[in-house]
């Protein structure tokens, strides 16, 4: 049985998923996507995760769930999309600050998988903590910039380049030292058309030329979603590697 408490720390809403009688082997942060909450942006994967011993953490993004503050309440598509900037940046020290305060007396370092916005804050979680250990972005894009330019061009106009600073600020592709010590398995969809799935094969390509010795892409024939098949893999890796 997977048992599931909800709690606010800190003044982040979270949720724990851990199997009854048996011993936790870690702990996994589970972050959902842009516009969603830990309620219904995560389905039923954070309990097939504590199936296998880990305890999930699934969070109220910064501004959004529990927390939501405009432009999230209002829904316009425009600031919600340079807003995401300030959200990744703050969820991704949430995690952190989370880790510190509730958990780090029981792990040595923390896991990160997340979907869409989340998988730009498991890639971001990089340079958060030398403490952050293994990393699943699904959907998401370790190039933020090149990932705004090539999708949301369209959406903000010339205020797409007024963020510019911002996002070059969050830049990984210059930053690959970040990645050392990580393990990373990065997912996308081949057809996707919101997050460019080269961007991903990018890092990947760059993390091999540096002699990175644990970095797995795998794509999928899908677009922006997580399949079933995405989730089997995932746990399959981590059986493999906690």
């Amino acid at each position: 049985m997977i048992n599931q408490e909800d709690y606010v720390v800190e003044g982040i809403p979270i949720t724990e998923y851990f199997k009854n009688d048996t011993p936790i082997k870690n702990v996994m942060f589970f972050i959902h996507g842009h516009g969603s909450n830990k309620q219904f942006g995560v389905g039923r994967f954070p309990e097939k995760i504590a199936q296998e011993g880990i305890l999930v953490v699934t969070l109220d993004a910064f501004k959004h769930g529990l927390r939501i503050e405009e432009p999230y309440i209002s829904g316009n598509g425009k600031k919600m999309a340079i807003a995401m900037i300030e959200v990744i940046e703050r969820t991704t020290q949430d995690i952190l600050r989370l880790f510190e305060t509730r958990y780090e007396h029981r792990f040595s370092n923390y896991h990160v998988l997340g979907i869409s916005m989340g998988g730009h804050i498991a890639f971001q979680s990089a340079r958060a903590s030398e403490k952050s250990s293994i990393l699943i972005p699904i959907i998401g894009s370790p190039d933020l910039k090149g990932h705004y330019i090539a999708s949301k061009k369209d959406l903000l106009g010339d205020d797409l380049f007024k963020i510019i600073p911002d996002l070059e600020k969050l830049d990984l592709m210059e930053s690959l030292d970040v990645f050392i010590g990580k393990k990373l398995f990065i997912l996308n969809g081949s057809k996707d058309q919101i997050v460019l799935d080269r961007f991903s094969i990018k890092l990947r390509e760059e993390l091999a030329k540096a002699n990175h010795p644990d970095v797995i892409y795998r794509s999928y024939e899908c677009g922006h979603e997580v399949t079933e098949e995405m989730e089997e893999d995932i746990i399959s890796y981590l059986r493999a590697k906690i």
